[in-house]
């Protein structure tokens, strides 16, 4: 008789033990994880990286800087935009493409300005990040006009560029006839330049930087 009635108890005890289980095992355990997960998708976000201290001088010949960046991101992404910022309304934004390669985004941009990078996700979160670009040269040489001798038959002139430097290939001048002029003097160290001003009123300086920046200034002789 005792022993029949401590095998109940020992089956009550495991009845009791199992319900405590299943209801952990079955719902509890399940509950966390799907609510854990359901928190962690809607709380997910993506981080941008840009990748060295400030865009980097492009080995193109032309006036370009690079923008290289990474996004770290659990889930999925839904989109990545590169805007160029208005100087006067920020909220104007013109897109500019890019490439990915690996886990690299490039952007090449040929204006100096603030650059927008603005990545979502799948859950809708966003995040975004502004850069500025000021290293481009976007300004043509320039003529010392303080150094402007004019002789007899010729002017001689200081020519001046502090970025990307002067492309003496494309330094030239043109008469009031339009007969182009090559320099008879160029001292490149000095910037200092002279050409033949005969039998003409005017001479049209052209001056070119190696980023293609060009300028053109209009000398009549007195």
């Amino acid at each position: 008789m005792m022993d029949k009635r401590i095998q109940r108890e020992y089956e009550k005890r495991n009845a009791i033990l199992n319900f405590f289980l299943r209801a952990i095992f079955g719902f509890l355990v399940p509950f966390v994880v799907i609510n854990g997960l359901i928190y962690f998708l809607y709380t997910a976000h993506p981080e941008i990286n840009l990748v060295g201290d400030e865009p980097k001088a492009s080995s193109d010949p032309n006036s370009k800087a690079i923008i290289t960046f990474t996004v770290d991101c659990p889930i999925p992404l839904s989109g990545v935009v590169v805007s160029l910022l208005d100087d006067d309304d920020s909220s104007i934004r013109t897109p500019i493409p890019y490439s990915k390669l690996g886990d690299e985004y490039t952007v090449e941009v040929t204006k100096n300005g603030s650059y927008e990078i603005l990545v979502s996700a799948i859950n809708k979160s966003l995040s975004k990040k502004i850069t500025l670009v000021e290293t481009l040269d976007n300004i043509p040489p320039t003529i010392d006009m303080e150094s402007v001798i004019l002789q007899a038959n010729a002017i001689t002139l200081k020519i001046e560029d502090n970025q990307s430097g002067i492309n003496y290939d494309e330094l030239y001048a043109i008469d009031d006839s339009g007969k182009k002029e090559n320099p008879q003097f160029l001292d490149e160290s000095s910037g200092t330049v002279s050409f033949r001003f005969e039998d003409t009123s005017s001479l049209t300086i052209h001056l070119e930087d190696m980023s293609g920046n060009s300028f053109d200034t209009i000398i009549n002789k007195p």
